[in-house]
């Protein structure tokens, strides 16, 4: 015996199932296509080279005089070209300054941007600005704000930091 309207509701729950299905793989490919974009490896590039460069910069201007010789060797491995070849060159006397003059210096990035990106040529311009603590001698710490241009380039081991200037 057959109950009215029962092809009905068989018609409509296969219909309704049709769609749910089509509506799921549309979701999917949708948001598979935008992880895959050109638009998110841009973004991905972006940020990878924004924190380098926040981290790097953080580093730079972080040293201890306990610390020192790794401090430094922090310094190269976060910078490139003839900034690093300055740093390797120069190594052993800011290890001996710190030393001396017992400096404490860490560096805080408070806010940074990229102002520029060139993902194919492999470079950016980034605008921070930084806290600095630092004392001499065991003395009191002071507090100093920083506001840097740093321009960085990509190498086989990521985004480096080749050039440092302070803004006004």
């Amino acid at each position: 015996m057959s109950v009215p309207g029962g092809n009905r509701w068989r018609a409509a729950l296969a219909a309704l199932a049709v769609v749910a299905v089509l509506a799921c793989a549309w979701f999917g490919w949708s948001w598979w296509s935008a992880e895959h974009s050109d638009f998110a490896r841009r973004a991905d590039d972006r940020d990878a080279a924004l924190q380098a460069g926040t981290e790097g910069l953080a580093r730079l201007y972080t040293i201890d005089h306990g610390t020192a010789g790794s401090d430094v060797d922090a310094w190269i491995n976060v910078t490139e070209g003839s900034l690093s070849e300055e740093f390797r060159k120069d190594r052993r006397s800011h290890i001996e300054r710190a030393r001396e003059r017992r400096i404490s210096s860490t560096a805080q990035v408070r806010h940074g941007a990229l102002s520029a990106l060139d993902i194919q040529a492999g470079r950016a311009s980034m605008l921070a600005v930084l806290n600095v603590e630092v004392a001499t001698d065991g003395g009191e710490r002071t507090n100093k704000r920083s506001t840097l241009l740093a321009e960085l380039r990509r190498t086989e081991g990521g985004w480096k930091i080749s050039s440092v200037q302070a803004q006004r």
